[in-house]
């Protein structure tokens, strides 16, 4: 009935409230994990705390150990991962709805190896309920408007490693993807991870998990860059646009790992070099055309100045055009439609901006 589009109202006619939000929890799970259909959630649980399958692997995999200790596993899904990699698990959850949940995913998946406790993870109880651990993990709420603080977060990640220290030295701490690292008052390696083409979130890794100072990961590619420090840190940008422009995977930007990803593309492809970067966007440009899943690429069709944008969108036969390049957001939609009037053509056509040129590109992936 959710997915042929009935309203909350109608269905509340013929199941529970609580029926109702399981399975709307499962029809918004359906893009995350394939066992979707199998779990017990809360609406909130899968929207603002469910990792995707695939970063949830990947976190498993990176975390294997013997016994793991998980604070805050909400309703259990990457508790379910640790469970499959690791030989013993322990989940505290203080909501007791989704303490019951995760009790049942992990049953309904046929897990044994695990026991969940209801509870504060800062209160001296859970603490004593937790035993030999090998890692503690946690990926803390994050109801955060304005500046990123770790105290913002909840169960709070500076308490915990302070409590916990005593029992193991590997922490690793799920964060805001926007949090930068001389926020963290930790030493660790923070790892940003990229869900495709978008920033997805930021693990602070420590004691023998950290493997260097700075990392991304582009998931599901398993693509993965660390900081170097024998780099350039100060990349000068050429003035000359080649063939094609190649806009770089927006975590690694964030990440300002620039310099590893172009020494990580010139592997292959020697001649690429950076032409513009800004806060949002970092574009290299080449003569060669090559694939890769850190960049998208565009083909340079013209450059151009503004007063001549309107006569070289009808040279490359443009109808829909798209803005690369920093406005107002209030005003996007604005000039997006003042630069289509008129336009007869049939092609989409991306503009770059570099100082006071326009880059008239049409996307090739």
């Amino acid at each position: 009935m959710i997915k042929a589009g009935r309203s909350k109202e109608e269905i509340l006619k013929y199941v529970s409230e609580e029926i109702y939000e399981i399975a709307y929890a499962r029809y918004l799970a359906m893009n995350k994990i394939s066992f979707y259909d199998k779990i017990y959630s809360d609406l909130d649980g899968i929207r603002k705390y469910a990792t995707y399958e695939d970063v949830a692997k990947y976190k498993a995999k990176r975390l294997k150990c013997d016994i793991i200790a998980d604070l805050g596993c909400g309703v259990g899904i990457q508790l379910i991962f640790f469970a499959r990699e690791c030989n013993f698990v322990y989940g505290v959850e203080i909501n007791e709805k989704r303490y019951k949940y995760c009790i049942k995913n992990l049953r309904k998946m046929g897990l044994k190896n695990f026991e969940i406790i209801h509870g504060d993870a800062l209160s001296k109880e859970v603490y004593e309920r937790i035993k030999d651990v090998d890692i503690i993990f946690s990926d803390p709420s994050r109801e955060i408007k304005g500046e990123i603080k770790m105290e913002y977060l909840s169960p709070n990640p500076i308490k915990i490693y302070e409590m916990y220290k005593s029992k193991t030295d590997n922490f690793a701490f799920d964060l805001p993807v926007q949090i930068r690292k001389e926020k963290i008052p930790f030493d660790c390696e923070l790892e940003y991870q990229a869900y495709f083409k978008e920033p997805f979130r930021a693990t602070a890794y420590l004691g023998e998990l950290k493997k260097c100072e700075k990392s991304v990961v582009i998931l599901p590619y398993n693509i993965r860059l660390e900081y170097n420090e024998s780099l350039d840190r100060d990349l000068k940008p050429t003035d000359e646009i080649k063939s094609y422009i190649y806009l770089l995977n927006r975590t690694i930007n964030l990440a300002d790992l620039i310099p590893e990803a172009v020494e990580y593309l010139r592997t292959n492809y020697k001649n690429i070099y950076l032409i513009y970067r800004d806060k949002r966007r970092c574009l290299l440009t080449s003569d060669d055309y090559f694939k890769s899943e850190i960049v998208e690429c565009y083909e340079v069709l013209k450059t151009c100045k503004e007063n001549e944008l309107k006569e070289c969108l009808e040279k490359v036969n443009a109808k829909k055009v798209y803005l690369r390049f920093e406005v107002d957001p209030n005003k996007y939609y604005e000039i997006k439609r003042s630069l289509e009037r008129g336009l007869r053509g049939k092609e989409k056509i991306y503009i770059f901006k570099i100082k006071d040129k326009y880059i008239l590109t049409k996307k090739l992936y």
